[in-house]
């Protein structure tokens, strides 16, 4: 909106100036044109005093040749004949020159009265000169005020793009700093991921070796020539301990081992050892 009307007022500021530049030059044109009618009309007045000394030079003859006639002057006389003959001629070119005055004093009075309408024209063509060019002026502050708009709108432009390429800068330390923790936690992860496939091993491996403790007990507790003194008190402990070690196998999610613990409570000759025992009870003992 600024933009628009900071464009509008310069063109409009230009548009006047050169009319303003116009009107000038009409102006000028006609101050030539009055400078020239009052050349002429200082002329017209020279040539006025010459007309009087024309006139007067005339008179002065034409009184000679009165008086001449009145004295009984011979024109036949060839002087005075060439006399009186200049007399004329002098007569005829003041009058002639008399005349032509009269015609350019008739113009110059004509011009004069133009020159009265052209006052007018030029004393109100310098009004809307004046009218013209304190518009000029108006909007030419107006538009130094605009530059000062557009300076400070430019300035606080300046400033937001300088904030927000920090910002960005600043967004994308961030993003690579999120970028590093990301991969951190992938390599931790991948980390974990494999400890936990070793420790499943482990794991797996402990399942397997308290299944076959417990196995090779209950073996054992069936077997009667591998036992000595007092057979019962041990078939009785290797069935705990092999239930035991059963239960322990349970707990770490062996799901087999709770089939075994049934099958050895309900075996024929020692599930009487452990019939009523239980997990809790026997890992206690």
């Amino acid at each position: 909106m600024k933009k628009t009307f900071f464009g509008a007022s310069l063109a409009l500021s230009l548009l006047l100036l050169g009319c303003a530049n116009e009107q000038a030059a009409e102006i000028s044109q006609l101050n030539d044109r009055i400078r020239q009618d009052s050349i002429l009309l200082a002329e017209m007045g020279q040539e006025m005093t010459e007309i009087d000394e024309a006139i007067e030079q005339v008179l002065d003859y034409t009184a000679a040749q009165e008086g001449l006639e009145a004295g009984g002057i011979d024109l036949s006389d060839a002087s005075q004949a060439e006399r009186l003959g200049n007399i004329e001629e002098i007569i005829k070119a003041s009058t002639a020159k008399i005349e032509r005055l009269e015609a350019d004093l008739a113009k110059s009075q004509s011009s004069l009265l133009n020159n009265a309408g052209l006052r007018r024209s030029i004393a109100a063509q310098k009004k809307l000169l004046s009218e013209q060019q304190a518009e000029i002026n108006r909007l030419s502050g107006r538009v130094e005020e605009l530059e000062v708009e557009n300076s400070t709108l430019r300035e606080e432009n300046a400033t937001k793009t300088a904030k927000i390429e920090r910002q960005s800068n600043d967004l994308q330390a961030a993003q690579a700093t999120v970028q590093e923790a990301e991969n951190r936690l992938r390599q931790i992860e991948d980390q974990v991921k494999q400890a936990q496939k070793q420790n499943q091993a482990v794991n797996d491996q402990i399942n397997r070796e308290y299944m076959q403790i417990a196995a090779s007990l209950i073996e054992m507790a069936e077997d009667r020539r591998g036992l000595f003194g007092n057979g019962k008190k041990q078939r009785k402990e290797m069935c705990i301990k092999a239930m035991q070690y059963l239960c322990m196998a349970h707990q770490r999610g062996v799901y087999q081992a709770m089939t075994e613990i049934n099958i050895l409570q309900g075996h024929k000759k020692l599930g009487k050892y452990v019939k009523y025992e239980s997990c809790n009870s026997v890992i206690n003992k």
